[in-house]
């Protein structure tokens, strides 16, 4: 009799009981109800499954892991969290500019933080925390920001409620950043001790880059005092000072790369009075490269008002800045050598081209110039095209973290799917081992497009949240 249930026998017309169209019927009104009505009933969902201090405890073990310092939470940081995702919920917008065209740096802002460094990453609809830690992880971008080591201070917000079409759904706002003051601890002990030497260089300054191959050295001395100019353990050359300041510039074109420079001072009888600090510089004569054959729309915002373009391109040879000229807009990086910006549809419908200027720390300057056409029609074929990176893991990943998970209601959709295809695999293959795959009954069990229609239905109820590209500011 118990048989009956599973396996295809001639008491049960060859189509086992859980099989049957009933069966179908029964299975189909489960699952609806579950998918739909499953908050009201009391199952897990994410706004109940993820919370600030797992999330929190999560990005620190990481960092330990990675031999970085830990985050401490800034209560301006949780502010601005907070409200980012209030604002994403209450403009039902999935965007780092959210409402469009509005900088996420905007709310660091509003709160009062006033950041050296800053990032954002973003989720919703995510069913755990392991689950939301999982997929930013598995993102480049996420997972720079999360090991970071700019990044000091983390602050993290949630909204719940109608979002993106799904009811009761969860969004997730971590906010990162470091301040000047947040910084001076760390930076203290690694400051080297001064003197009081009455030599010293101030141009060109410590740890810069310039652009530069024959720089003005420039710096204080004795009063009419001779000048030696090191570089390395090279002398470089020699001047007098004039009163109490010297400048110098090389004969010959300094080298591509780091430098070292000093200065001795001597008077007329070839007495050292003094030896300034040694001073670091780069020389850096390359400009950056901007690969416009990387330009493109990423994804169109819109909202009543106007309809704004997220172009994102790369660059090459380490620019610290990127501006669109025309608009004099700067884009931000969205990864190490990814910038990103928004700007509305009508500024590539009133300009013929569009001008970047990108420069780097040592001053150098590249300018390239792009057709507004060809980015005006990618735009207009991606209206309503969210920017979304779903979790790079793929479903597999997304089933083994939703069963691992608190989730109760993906577990459910999960086993019934896994359930159901067991219940098939046995029908087919006592059927087919017997030879009767073939024939006609009265009551056969489900097709196979009843079957998928049920597994999609698990699926979808199943399935993981999504993550934006996280950014770095």
């Amino acid at each position: 009799m118990f048989k009956n249930l599973f396996i295809p026998t001639e008491a049960n017309n060859y189509t086992p009981h859980l099989l049957n169209r009933k069966a179908f019927v029964v299975y189909l009104v489960l699952l609806i109800i579950l998918n739909i009505f499953g908050a009201s009933l009391g199952f897990t969902r994410a706004e109940a499954a993820v919370d600030f201090t797992s999330i929190y405890q999560a990005h620190n073990d990481i960092r330990s892991q990675n031999g970085l310092n830990t985050l401490t939470v800034n209560t301006s940081l949780n502010e601005s969290a907070t409200a980012k995702a209030q604002v994403m919920l209450e403009n039902d917008c999935w965007a780092h500019y959210c409402p469009p065209g509005v900088s996420p740096w905007t709310f660091f802002d509003d709160a009062g933080y006033v950041y050296i460094y800053a990032g954002e990453n973003l989720a919703e609809g995510f069913e755990s925390n392991d689950n939301v830690m999982s997929a930013w992880m598995n993102s480049p971008t996420h997972r720079a920001n999360i090991i970071n080591p700019n990044f000091n201070e983390i602050g993290i917000g949630f909204a719940y409620g109608d979002y993106q079409g799904i009811e009761n759904n969860t969004i997730i706002v971590v906010h990162f950043g470091s301040t000047n003051e947040s910084l001076s601890d760390q930076i203290f002990d690694q400051l080297p001790e001064t003197g009081s030497s009455p030599v010293n260089i101030n141009y060109p300054v410590d740890n810069s880059q310039i652009s530069e191959s024959q720089p003005e050295i420039k710096g204080t001395a004795p009063i009419d005092s001779r000048v030696d100019i090191y570089d390395g353990s090279g002398v470089l050359g020699r001047v007098d000072a004039a009163g109490d300041s010297f400048t110098y510039r090389p004969e010959s074109d300094l080298t591509e790369g780091e430098h070292t420079i000093s200065a001795t001072a001597f008077d007329d009888q070839n007495i050292v009075l003094g030896t300034s600090n040694a001073v670091s510089f780069t020389v850096d004569l390359q400009a950056p490269d901007i690969l416009l054959k990387t330009l493109s729309v990423s994804a169109v915002e819109y909202d009543e008002n106007a309809e704004s373009a997220i172009v994102s391109v790369m660059t090459e040879g380490n620019a610290d800045a990127l501006i669109l000229e025309q608009a004099s807009k700067p884009f931000y990086q969205a990864g190490e050598d990814n910038w990103e910006l928004s700007i509305d549809l009508d500024f590539f419908r009133i300009n013929d081209t569009v001008v970047l200027v990108a420069t780097d720390e040592a001053g150098n300057i590249t300018r390239e110039e792009i057709g507004s056409k060809a980015v005006l029609a990618e735009a207009l074929a991606k209206i309503n095209d969210p920017l979304i990176e779903k979790d790079q893991e793929g479903m597999l990943g997304s089933f083994r973290d939703n069963i691992l998970g608190k989730d109760t209601q993906a577990k459910v959709n999960i086993g019934f799917m896994l359930f159901l295809s067991g219940l098939f695999v046995i029908d087919f293959a006592v059927l087919s081992k017997s030879g009767m795959t073939g024939i006609k009954r009265s009551k056969s069990h489900l097709h196979l497009s009843s079957i998928l229609l049920i597994i999609m239905i698990a699926i979808i109820g199943g399935m993981s949240g999504n993550i934006l590209n996280g950014i770095t500011n």
